[in-house]
């Protein structure tokens, strides 16, 4: 991995769970609903639902709205029924079946049924979805999420993703990542045009045998992405100046811009 660093000075991405939820305060007269999120993965794709409560309360019930987010489609409905952390949910599609979804403090753990998109197509609720402990706040490890994600940046045998200093000179990229992930081994997801990428840091990055731990900084990073099918080292994807605070941060693919090395 040491020379692997080195030829690309770029490494990085995975997908991530999270679990939140917005309260109220005790002497509000006026109680607002709340919202509760649960997130889980599966076969690399996050899976995001929302649920917007009709009273001020922590639990999800019948009758509250729901937003599924899967990728870049979306379902939204109510929530029929609620049995122990089982969500049975009505999608507002004309005629769309219900689905389930099961849900804890760690996220969305299993689904079962039809999902109906509000636009476009239905697809099968993934069997097995790998929920991830709640990583809220600045100190939780970091994933980038790039949506959109084109063939032409499709991982192969060689697909890296670094964060470096805003306005990092194409020279220095490899003396100067903060935090990267690469494909296959660390922290890379790809499915379904997303790209999950769980941000890594070492103290020897250089070292053969380094230890790499999620990495839980914050600030405005350059993202570069090492792309598939180019001259090692010679050609970068860059999106300029992201802001990466919370536990996950989207990116569309189209904010990247090609960058090829000179020669």
């Amino acid at each position: 991995m040491k020379n692997t660093i080195k030829l690309f000075g770029v490494i990085a991405l995975v997908a991530v769970i999270g679990f939140s939820m917005a309260g109220c305060k005790e002497d509000e007269t006026d109680p607002k609903p709340q919202t509760v999120t649960y997130t889980g993965t599966a076969d690399g794709v996050t899976y995001t639902l929302k649920i917007t409560e009709n009273t001020a309360r922590y639990t999800a019930q019948s009758g509250d709205s729901y937003e599924l987010t899967v990728g870049t489609k979306k379902s939204t409905g109510t929530v029929q029924s609620v049995t122990g952390g089982t969500l049975t949910l009505q999608p507002s599609r004309e005629g769309a079946a219900t689905f389930t979804a099961t849900v804890s403090s760690s996220g969305i753990t299993a689904m079962n049924g039809t999902i109906a998109f509000d636009v476009g197509d239905s697809q099968e609720a993934p069997t097995t979805v790998t929920p991830i402990p709640p990583n809220n706040g600045n100190n939780a490890g970091k994933t980038i999420i790039i949506t959109g994600y084109p063939g032409s940046m499709e991982a192969g045998d060689v697909h890296f993703t670094s964060i470096v200093p805003v306005g990092t000179d194409f020279t220095i990229l490899g003396n100067s990542v903060v935090a990267a992930a690469w494909y296959p081994d660390n922290g890379v997801s790809i499915s379904n045009n997303t790209a999950t990428i769980r941000l890594k840091a070492s103290e020897d990055p250089d070292v053969d045998d380094a230890i790499w731990t999620d990495w839980t900084g914050s600030g405005t990073f350059d993202v570069w992405i090492a792309p598939k099918g180019t001259q090692t080292g010679n050609s970068f994807y860059k999106a300029g100046s992201v802001s990466i605070t919370g536990a996950t941060t989207t990116i569309e693919a189209s904010r990247f811009s090609f960058i090829q090395k000179l020669q």
